[in-house]
């Protein structure tokens, strides 16, 4: 005998009476005793420690956080009855407390889409909310507390709406909780059937997008949220895709020609030419070099270096924007249209916590959108006595390396690449040398760039070449 489980929900109601919205659910039926059975491959325990044979030689989605010097590593098997995922984190601080939101202990998130390939289309990419029910966002904590939610196509609210979706989970920490230092990290396994997708066996691929929480104790409702930088639970483009033979993005297993060393004194920049940029006070005198920026391709890609001098260090933000950083673009197109929302375009937000934010630019979309490409980077921050008329604290080195299979070019001996860049620093409001408004008058900022070289004009941008920029 079968019974037919209904869950109503307030949010839904509300959703089906909106006549702008096509927002239904069909719930499934389940055997009589419980909402699912399910149903493991043979050999497979969930028990949160992910020993089973077939992790062993699985790839690892990695994820750092600086600030608490943390990694979160996620396995991803496909299943014969459904998708598995391993998530470690190597926390030595485990929190959780039942009468806090499942959001406020230490606990995974986890966003799978099954549907990968439609999230960068340009009628997707367009929509106010891009998350539909082809999305799921699991939630748990280490008490083993689970929270499944769906898409909800809502423009102007939060896209996601608590829903049951059959899934499974078990938890395992190795050590002792609530206490500080007193464990050697926490594994969380979930067991996604492929029939809350609606499906009857594994796709090609999926996308997903882990999270974490990290609570501060078991007194207080305090955590930290974080996610492989440049990726975000509402823009599914971001995700990366991962299929039975491991994770893919554009240039992954691209070559590099030489070691990143993020030095102020790297030979392979010296002699090459420099592009500065220059604060100035409010009457556009008084010039001091803020930043340098040198940049050349080989056979294997480009490769940037960025100088830059800061009052005061703003990292370990989660949001790329909110720290000191660079930005810059390529432009492969090269077909003499100043628009940089065109095909071809590639936006890079690169912060001091060495955190890279990887976007492609479209033709018809009003913005560029986050996708993940493979690049190399490495930071270093060289703290100073203050130096130079506007007061320096820091001297910030930023190497990056961009494959050419990460932007669809292909090399041969005469080529050049078209780049313009941005020093971002979110507490500071700078005045740089010539650069002024519409008016005329000097133009505040802490978005710095050089007048004149506007990184959103493609007509501005610096020329690059094997022998560095071409000035």
């Amino acid at each position: 005998m079968k019974k037919s489980v209904v869950l109503s929900l307030l949010s839904l109601l509300l959703l089906t009476s909106c006549g702008n919205n096509d927002y239904t659910f069909s719930n499934s039926s389940f055997e009589e005793g419980d909402l699912f059975n399910y149903v493991h491959d043979e050999g497979m325990i969930l028990d949160g420690k992910g020993d089973e044979e077939v992790y062993k030689n699985l790839e690892s989605f990695d994820i750092y956080e600086p600030e608490y010097n943390l990694t979160v590593s996620t396995k991803t098997y496909f299943g014969e009855n459904g998708f598995y995922f391993y998530v470690f984190s190597n926390d030595t601080s485990v929190y959780v407390n039942k009468e806090f939101d499942i959001f406020a202990n230490d606990g995974i998130e986890m966003h799978v889409c099954v549907d990968p390939d439609s999230t960068s289309k340009l009628e997707n990419l367009k929509k106010g909310n891009q998350i539909n029910d082809t999305m799921l966002q699991i939630r748990t904590d280490v008490s083993g507390r689970l929270q499944t939610w769906v898409g909800n196509y809502l423009n102007g609210s939060y896209e996601w709406t608590l829903f049951y979706v059959p899934c499974q989970i078990q938890t395992f920490v190795d050590g002792k909780i609530n206490k500080a230092n007193a464990a050697n990290g926490f594994g969380i396994e979930i067991f996604l059937p492929y029939e809350a997708f609606n499906l009857e066996s594994a796709p090609e691929k999926i996308s997903i997008m882990p999270a974490f929480n990290n609570a501060q104790s078991n007194l207080v409702a305090e955590r930290k949220w974080y996610t492989f930088k440049g990726m975000s639970h509402n823009k599914p483009s971001s995700w990366v895709n991962v299929d039975k033979n491991g994770y893919h993005y554009e240039g992954k297993d691209a070559e590099i020609g030489k070691e990143l060393l993020a030095s102020t004194d790297d030979s392979a920049y010296l002699h090459l030419n420099k592009v500065n940029l220059y604060e100035v006070d409010s009457t556009n005198k008084n010039p001091e070099r803020r930043a340098t920026t040198t940049a050349y391709l080989d056979e294997y890609g480009i490769y940037y270096q960025f100088i830059v001098f800061d009052k005061k260090l703003s990292r370990y933000s989660d949001v790329i924007w909110a720290n000191d950083g660079v930005e810059f673009y390529i432009d492969t197109a090269q077909d003499g249209d100043s628009n940089h929302l065109k095909t071809g375009v590639y936006r890079f937000g690169f912060d001091i916590d060495n955190g890279v934010q990887t976007d492609k630019c479209i033709s018809g979309l009003n913005d560029s959108y986050p996708y993940l490409l493979n690049t190399i980077h490495k930071t270093t921050i060289i703290p100073i006595k203050e130096y130079g008329k506007y007061g320096y604290n820091y001297i910030y080195v930023f190497e990056i390396f961009v494959p050419f299979e990460s932007i669809g070019v292909t090399y041969k001996g005469n080529l050049q690449i078209k780049t313009g860049f941005a020093v971002n620093s979110p507490e500071e409001s700078t005045y740089i040398l010539d650069r002024k408004d519409g008016s005329g008058a000097m133009e505040p900022s802490n978005w710095l760039w050089v007048d004149k070289h506007f990184p959103k004009n493609c007509v501005e941008l610096f020329t690059v070449t094997k022998d560095g920029f071409k000035l």
